[in-house]
């Protein structure tokens, strides 16, 4: 029985996983072009990466790593993790539903601490796994635009502050006081000649939240996005947002951080309650890492300058750059 409904179920399996990547590729192809600046486009609900390479597929990792490692991403036998993880525990490695995937032989992570999770964990259950610490995967992500392109937006909007809300995902909802946020903002705006505030896909969406930041666009204060977690060029275009700012803030840790003090900009990490919503319901605070007090003493204070301190914890998470 058991093997006449997968012999059912294989055709429609096949279909989803073709039909996906036509999606994928369609909508690839139709946004490359698509900058920062129109973030209502870039925020597209029809975007999909093909089915079950999901997490191998967000933000354009892949050719990042591609780079990097300077041979082509295999998406049968390699896996990337595709944000920063602060999980030390080998035990919760099995949570995120890759580690026992058949064929498996590679994983790329960003710092030798979470290299050290995995490993522990594939020594535990006896896994044949390499773990490859890269560092920051933004490294090896394209610009988005020429050199000139950016010369030119430099030169047009001056000193920017680029700030990092804390977003949501999927079916949970990031609750935070959006005006306490503008509020830090408009205190320290006099040092900036531009405001840039990138939202992330999944709150451009949410007609509350876009309207609670959009009532403050003026001549000094520019919504932007990456782009759409499917999108392949996700990355570079975060790439150019950070390389455009001078500051960089969020009121939330995340891999944006890290990112940021790699590419030379300084970060402020203004110290908000952020609440996440599970399916329209239940709370859970914002997670506390064994390092979370670290970073807020080391990043949470404004004027914002980079220290050797700082630089010393993203290398930890984050890698060498």
């Amino acid at each position: 029985m058991k093997f006449v409904r997968y012999c059912y179920l294989l055709p429609k399996l096949l279909f989803e996983f073709i039909r996906s990547i036509v999606i994928y590729c369609y909508y690839s192809h139709k946004m490359k072009n698509i900058d920062y600046f129109d973030y209502k486009t870039l925020a597209n609900p029809r975007f999909i990466t093909p089915k079950h390479f999901s997490s191998v597929c967000h933000y354009g990792n892949y050719k990042a790593i591609a780079k990097l490692k300077n041979s082509r991403f295999n998406f049968i036998t390699e896996y990337l993790e595709h944000g920063i993880s602060f999980y030390c525990r080998p035990e919760d490695v099995a949570l995120e539903g890759y580690a026992n995937r058949l064929c498996l032989k590679r994983i790329y992570t960003f710092g030798n601490v979470r290299k050290s999770t995995l490993d522990a964990f594939y020594n535990m259950h006896n896994l044949r796994r390499k773990v490859i610490a890269i560092g920051p995967y933004i490294k090896g992500a394209e610009f988005f635009k020429t050199q000139k392109e950016l010369d030119l937006l430099k030169q047009k909007y001056g000193k920017i502050l680029l700030v990092f809300p804390s977003h949501s995902i999927k079916t949970i909802h990031a609750k935070y006081d959006e005006a306490d946020l503008m509020k830090e903002i408009f205190r320290i705006e006099n040092d900036f000649d531009m405001i840039f505030i990138c939202l992330y896909w999944k709150d451009i969406l949410d007609k509350q939240r876009l309207l609670s930041y959009e009532k403050y666009i003026s001549d000094k204060i520019k919504i932007v996005s990456a782009g759409h977690s499917s999108d392949p060029n996700f990355l570079s275009r975060l790439k150019d947002l950070i390389w455009l700012s001078d500051v960089t803030m969020s009121n939330n840790i995340g891999t944006h951080l890290g990112y940021s003090i790699c590419m030379g900009k300084a970060h402020y990490l203004f110290n908000q309650t952020v609440e996440y919503i599970v399916n329209g319901s239940s709370k859970i605070n914002a997670k506390v890492y064994p390092d979370t007090p670290k970073f807020y003493d080391l990043f949470g204070n404004y004027p914002a300058n980079i220290t050797s301190e700082q630089k010393e914890l993203i290398e930890r998470y984050w890698g060498k750059w």
